[in-house]
């Protein structure tokens, strides 16, 4: 059986078989290394512990009651639980992925519409934040124009991550 959080020398959670195959059904064998690229770039980065926290913390109420230190591993979860939120984030991928399906193509057949919606989402979104923490709305609407810029230049030099909607 493989370890949880190695990465699998053939496809993605080949050891975990009708879990996975239950996650990507319908998902064709391209998309399926798109999504393996993610999942793996995602559980090296502070991006996949990012969402853990969120999960862990949106289930803290309905936590199972604790085990012998003898049956957990060194995180303190028990391997039924790795494997339980490795597929539950594995699921999230999937889902935003196949969301986000059309809009990843059209940027990445540099759509000028696709590109244009982006960076209108980005630069509201830096903009709301900002005034937020309470730059003036002059400034702010300077600060959130320069910041979509480079989170296009971002996503176009990026593979474009697909565990968050854009």
């Amino acid at each position: 059986m493989c370890a949880p959080l190695e990465q699998p020398r053939s496809t993605l959670f080949d050891c975990y078989g009708e879990e996975k195959s239950k996650i990507l059904a319908g998902v064709s064998a391209t998309e399926q290394q798109q999504i393996e690229r993610y999942f793996w770039r995602n559980m090296h980065s502070d991006r996949a512990h990012t969402m853990r926290r969120r999960m862990e913390q949106k289930s803290a109420a309905s936590a199972l009651s604790p085990l012998p230190t003898s049956q957990r591993s060194p995180t303190g979860r028990t391997a039924a639980e790795e494997l339980a939120w490795l597929m539950d984030y594995l699921q999230s991928i999937v889902q935003i992925f196949q969301e986000e399906k059309e809009r990843l193509q059209a940027l990445a057949r540099q759509d000028a519409s696709a590109w244009g919606k982006l960076f209108s989402q980005a630069a509201f979104a830096t903009y709301r934040l900002l005034i937020e923490m309470g730059v003036t709305r002059t400034h702010a609407e300077e600060i959130a124009s320069d910041i979509a810029h480079a989170v296009c230049r971002q996503v176009g030099a990026d593979l474009f991550p697909c565990d968050v909607p854009f």
